[in-house]
């Protein structure tokens, strides 16, 4: 009983490091690298506010989802934005000049 036990362990062990080794880099090149990163899509889209900026903190909602925003300006319900970074779930926006 005890050596199935040590032979089950040593050959999951390198096994699981053959697996690591060829897959490691699988998923590294690909031609959509945010596809599961929601709010860095958003970097680059315009959008306009339909609530104002307050010290700097703001909501969008965008489709049928309400994101935070932030910027370093306050600004006005209405004006357009572009979102240039985020920061965790909270996209950057700056003001689009017009």
């Amino acid at each position: 009983m005890e050596w199935q036990l040590a032979i089950f362990s040593s050959s999951a062990m390198i096994f699981s490091l053959i697996y690591l080794k060829r897959f490691a880099t699988f998923n590294e090149n690909t031609d959509q690298p945010n596809l599961n990163n929601r709010a860095a899509q958003h970097i680059g889209k315009r959008y306009t506010l339909s609530e104002a900026i307050i010290n700097g903190q703001g909501r969008i909602q965008v489709g049928d989802t309400f994101w935070k925003i932030s910027c370093d300006d306050d600004l006005a319900a209405s004006t357009q934005i572009e979102v240039v970074g985020v920061d965790s779930m909270t996209l950057c926006v700056k003001s689009v000049e017009t």
